[in-house]
Formats: C-alpha cells, structure tokens, sequence
C-alpha cells in the first residue's frame, strides 16, 4: 500500500480550517474564537492567493454545522444564514488586511497590530452590516453610532480572543520551526 503525503503547507490549511471550525463549535464567550487568528496566520504563512478561500470555506462550513447539526432551526437544511455574506466580506477585508500588515514577516509587533487592525476591521464592517440590514436601529447616524456602542462588549471579547489565538497559533508555529528566530516572510 503506497503513502499518502501530505505538504506542511497542506497541513497547515486544513489544521487551520479545523481551528476555525472548532473555536466555533466549543462553548466560548460570545466572539471569543479562532477565526481573525487563523486568517491573520492564513494571511503571513500561505503564500498562495487561494488561501482565503480556504479559510472563508472553513468558516462557511462551521456556520452549516452549526446551523444545521448543533442547533437547528426545525425549518429545513440551512445555506447561508442571515448575515453570513456580510461576515464573509468582513473576514475577507480581514485577510487584505493582514496580508498587507505582514507582508514582509510577522515579528511579534506586526502580528500585535494585525491582531487588533483586524479586530477592528471586523467590528466596523459586521456592526455596519447589522445597522445597515436590520431594523434594530434607525437608519441615521445616531442609529449607528448606538449599533457600534452597543457591540463594544463583543469587540473586547473579540480582541481579547484574536489575541490570545494568534499568541498560541503563531508561538506554536515559532516552537515547531528549527531556528526559534524564524520569522514568516514572503521572500
């Protein structure tokens, strides 16, 4: 029987779509997961222009399992759940993001400030997206100044969790490598 091999790059992928799917599907704080951290890794370390839609899948089908496995609704197999588009878009201005944040390699600081430009990246387009489609606020700008007042508390558990995941993800990463000084570069 032959061996099936399989590139780290491969396995990298799949381990963090795994993430991605699992940080989702575990109990956790509200927006305390793995998924900014996974793309900002995505972003410094496939250097493939498919990466994002590999990550974005990812995310797509832990939103179909839990939509449809975990808690389902009682009204059918579930596509695409309301707003999921707009969480799409928004991860995927993520990923631009830190792929232009870490360009040329993701020292410590650089994943820092990806962390938290992609915590913010985030906040401002799904929080614009709920102000923009629902009816919970007024369509003003006072409607979403409150909208993003009111998300505040999501933003830090989302910071916090970007955070702490790309500590573990990238320290992981620098652990594994065999020159503890390795940086992720786009050479």
């Amino acid at each position: 029987m032959g061996q099936i091999r399989v590139s780290k790059r491969f396995a990298t992928v799949l381990a963090l779509a795994a993430i991605i799917v699992l940080s989702r599907i575990f109990p956790h704080p509200p927006n305390f997961t793995a998924t900014i951290a996974c793309i900002l890794f995505g972003a410094a370390y496939l250097q493939t222009r498919w990466g994002w839609i590999v990550l974005l899948s990812a995310y797509w089908l832990g939103d179909l399992a839990i939509n449809n496995l975990i808690y389902p609704s009682g009204m059918g197999f579930t596509w695409f759940t309301p707003g999921v588009i707009q969480l799409l878009v928004a991860y995927l201005l993520v990923f631009a993001n830190a792929h232009w944040l870490l360009a040329k390699g993701a020292q410590p600081l650089q994943i820092l400030k990806g962390a938290f430009s992609s915590s913010v990246v985030f906040f401002l387009v799904s929080n614009l997206a709920v102000w923009a489609g629902g009816s919970m606020y007024p369509q003003t700008a006072e409607g979403l100044l409150s909208c993003y007042v009111a998300a505040l508390p999501f933003f830090g558990n989302e910071l916090a969790g970007t955070v702490f995941y790309s500590s573990v993800i990238f320290g992981l990463y620098w652990l594994s490598s065999p020159d503890w000084n390795a940086t992720i570069s786009k050479g």
